[in-house]
């Protein structure tokens, strides 16, 4: 005598359980991955490139920081020499050399900005998949992503995010029609500029994750680390 076997809803269930559990350890695997290769940039590991990194993040804090829409209030004993570095970081000072060149030098710096950043995800994205299938035709997209991240997302961070910015920084309290900080004649909510607010968010957006999973990689939680720029 057979027993009948009865199968509830959970039984049925089982099947679609185990495929978006299989579904989401390939997705976490993939980007685990990329992370994992992410953070074996060698060139954050030489003591030259280190030096450049603190060096490129002190002067950009000061470009960001010594700007005429702060007014800072110093002592006169040292306020021509602010004055003399404020004066020398206005050539390095990606607002100023766009406002100097006018706005279409800004939308062309914006567009290969944007499209580093666009790239770079594509890349990882392969980079994702090859992790995802366990399979590596090809070294050479780890290998620029390693650089493009190296320097675009930890050496220049602050002056990318500051391109983006030029787009939605606008005049509109007090204004009838609001207008660009750094280029008066152009209408902020007005085609073409328009189209670079919508863009701008979107990038901010992008670039923030991206930095913040990149931040969270690199960080090193053991106190006997020998990485020169271990946290």
């Amino acid at each position: 005598m057979q027993e009948s076997k009865s199968f509830t809803g959970d039984d049925r269930l089982q099947p679609e359980k185990s495929s978006i559990r299989s579904r989401r350890n390939e997705i976490e695997e993939a980007l685990f991955g990329v992370l994992y290769t992410l953070s074996k940039e060698k060139l954050a590991k030489k003591r030259w490139f280190a030096v450049f990194l603190v060096a490129a993040d002190f002067v950009q804090l000061l470009m960001l920081l010594l700007t005429s829409s702060i007014n800072w209030k110093v002592d006169e004993s040292v306020e021509i020499f602010i004055d003399a570095v404020n004066e020398a970081l206005d050539y390095v000072r990606p607002g100023t050399l766009f406002e100097i060149l006018g706005y279409t030098a800004f939308i062309i710096g914006f567009l290969v900005i944007g499209l580093v950043l666009i790239v770079s995800l594509i890349i990882s994205i392969f980079i994702a998949n090859f992790f995802r299938l366990n399979n590596f035709p090809a070294v050479w997209p780890i290998r620029l992503e390693r650089i493009v991240i190296s320097l675009f997302f930890s050496s220049f961070y602050l002056s990318s995010v500051q391109i983006f910015l030029v787009a939605v920084d606008c005049v509109i309290v007090g204004q009838p029609r609001p207008y660009l900080e750094d280029y008066p004649d152009v209408g902020c909510f007005e085609l073409p500029n328009l189209v670079f607010v919508v863009l701008s968010v979107v990038m901010i957006l992008m670039f923030s994750a991206t930095a913040a999973l990149i931040t969270l990689v690199q960080f090193e939680t053991a106190p006997n680390t020998r990485d020169i720029l271990g946290a």
